[in-house]
């Protein structure tokens, strides 16, 4: 009998502590580039994209705690003009890809509003650890020269660590009650310079960028609404 009461107990225990936690994958797009001065004019975008697990606490139904791991791609091109000097008339413009990898840890508050099908706004801080930076110079044919293209490892240039803002707008619609299918458009901003002493010391540039999303979360208990 005293087992049978102190299993009930575990189980009441953490079926309680199950309600409002929701853990959950998502993945996605990320069309990224930065904000520079003194040295990019005209810096174009990176394709790439972020994957990660998420966890939300509900502290109401309608308001929510988030967080988790993402790995998110950023970075930018710069666009150059290469010649040789035995014939500088003739040449050939190619971009040259700044391609650096983090893993984030983004914390957000959000805001929620509907039961089955719903919508939500979350506004939150993104710290990230940078995996490693890329410079990729294409290979480059052109009249009277050709570049062979190099990656060369850029990490010790760039800032191990990031700090930026982001506000998302999403839909949801929950699966019987317990699956939770979500879409979200976000867009992010560091207010950390990326490059350190040792690259541009002169110049300041910044990660921004926006992503598109979808999710999947699964309720570890009922929901309280």
């Amino acid at each position: 009998m005293k087992h049978i009461i102190l299993l009930s107990l575990i189980f009441n225990f953490f079926s309680l502590n199950a309600q409002n936690h929701l853990v959950g994958i998502k993945g996605g797009v990320n069309w990224t580039n930065v904000t520079s001065t003194d040295f990019l004019p005209d810096p174009k975008t990176r394709t790439g994209m972020a994957l990660g697990v998420t966890y939300d606490f509900m502290i109401k139904h309608y308001l929510s705690l988030e967080t988790g791991i993402t790995y998110n791609q950023r970075g930018f091109g710069d666009e150059v003009f290469f010649i040789t000097a035995e014939n500088p008339e003739n040449g050939q413009f190619a971009t040259i890809k700044y391609n650096y990898d983090y893993v984030s840890l983004p914390i957000k508050i959000g805001y929620n509003y509907g039961k089955k099908a719903y919508f939500f706004a979350n506004l939150g801080a993104v710290p990230s650890l940078l995996i490693q930076a890329k410079s990729i110079l294409p290979k480059v044919d052109f009249n009277g020269g050709s570049f062979p293209g190099q990656t060369n490892d850029e990490t010790k240039n760039v800032n191990p660590f990031d700090f930026a803002g982001q506000v998302e707008l999403g839909i949801g619609y929950k699966l019987k009650e317990k699956f939770w299918l979500y879409s979200s458009f976000s867009y992010q901003h560091s207010f950390t310079n990326t490059v350190n002493d040792n690259f541009f010391s002169y110049s300041d540039f910044r990660h921004n960028g926006m992503n598109l999303s979808l999710g999947l979360k699964y309720a570890l208990g009922k929901v309280k609404e």
